[in-house]
């Protein structure tokens, strides 16, 4: 998601760090997950630049993404691909995060963060 390239200060960081990280994902996936990881372990503040090309490029190499993959994040690639995925989640009436849905029924406030409820929620849902 996106939605919150507004509050980077006109850096796109939202746009930037769903593009290097479906990057990732698409070339090298073996280490998507530590790369996600990663981005939250470092998520700067909302209404700053947030992190530059350059500090993206050094959290994937440091979770083991080769030099060829990362080398290409400026160039954007997957932009297109965040921004459909920010506007399918958008029609959908997702417009924050964590959203979580079972059966289309919101998941929401404090069960979200209550050990136990999600999977409680999920095994009741499937009987």
């Amino acid at each position: 998601m996106n939605f919150l390239d507004p509050q980077s200060q006109g850096t796109n960081f939202s746009t930037r760090s769903a593009n290097a990280l479906v990057t990732v994902a698409n070339a090298e996936p073996e280490y998507a997950m530590a790369f996600n990881a990663a981005i939250y372990d470092n998520q700067p503040g909302e209404g700053t630049s947030g992190l530059s090309d350059d500090e993206l490029v050094a959290l994937a190499r440091g979770v083991g993404v080769s030099d060829a993959v990362s080398a290409t994040f400026a160039d954007l690639a997957n932009a297109d691909f965040v921004n459909g995925s920010n506007a399918a989640a958008y029609a959908a009436g997702i417009k924050s995060t964590p959203t979580v849905k079972i059966n289309g029924e919101d998941f929401t406030g404090s069960q979200i963060f209550t050990a136990g409820a999600l999977r409680s929620a999920v095994e009741n849902a499937a009987g």
